[in-house]
């Protein structure tokens, strides 16, 4: 009889990944005192700030590439991927000034992402790899708020001010997974990857808005600072070229 000689994992591959994407932006607002008629509206002499937790989440799929080096049951590599997600999530407070019935509308959205990543893994039987994984991460991001705290309206007019903002943000990831080899040119995987975009802030000045109640409006300048991380949890699916 033929002996059966076990899968090696080593050579270039390429693929495509389907899953879920779910995570957080953690959002810090400060506003200065804002004025109608001149008279100052705030809660304190320095304005005032708050937090919040958005929690975007979505579908995500892609693609990857990459290339593994084997020695015996050790497994090193490379691998780089792209994906498309499309998480949004948004958050209304407010009255924060009741004689105004004013709102704060805050909003973000992640949108694609992709990792250049290194992977060590250990073939632990016949066909089966388990590896940790980690390495760069960046995508895109969009942010936006509607302003006085950032929206005043009442029964009678509606005044607010609108800012918002896309950027490529870059961090980190880490994770791991499991991929089974069932044949020598397919394999098959589950992976977990968590990602760290970092931090950003968009600042604006004092100014009017789109005032058209004749109240004399006059908006204070804010700063709000967006934190983004986001789990991911998919299935992964190779065609492998084979190695030496």
């Amino acid at each position: 009889p033929l002996a059966t000689t076990p899968p090696n994992w080593g050579g270039w591959y390429v693929g495509g990944n389907v899953g879920f994407s779910w995570g957080s932006s953690d959002v810090s607002y400060e506003q200065e005192p804002f004025s109608v008629f001149g008279f100052d509206f705030t809660r304190s002499d320095s304005g005032f700030g708050l937090t919040h937790r958005l929690h975007p989440k979505s579908g995500i799929a892609g693609l990857q590439a990459g290339y593994d080096f084997q020695r015996e049951q050790i497994v090193l590599g490379v691998v780089t991927d792209f994906d498309y997600r499309n998480g949004s999530a948004k958050a209304l407070t407010g009255p924060m000034f009741p004689p105004l019935n004013d709102f704060l509308s805050i909003s973000t959205v992640h949108e694609w992402l992709g990792t250049a990543r290194v992977r060590a893994g250990l073939q632990f039987c016949k066909a089966c790899l388990i590896y940790t994984t980690g390495g760069l991460a960046y995508g895109r991001v969009h942010h936006a708020h509607v302003q006085t705290s950032v929206t005043i309206t009442d029964r009678s007019f509606d005044s607010h001010r609108a800012f918002s903002e896309s950027q490529t943000k870059v961090g980190w990831t880490v994770g791991g997974g499991l991929e089974y080899r069932f044949n020598q040119t397919w394999s098959i995987g589950a992976e977990y990857l968590y990602v760290d975009l970092g931090s950003d802030t968009v600042k604006t000045g004092a100014g009017a808005g789109n005032d058209l109640s004749g109240y004399e409006l006059f908006y204070p300048a804010t700063t709000v600072s967006y934190d983004d991380t986001s789990s991911i949890a998919r299935v992964v699916l190779n065609y492998r070229f084979g190695g030496p």
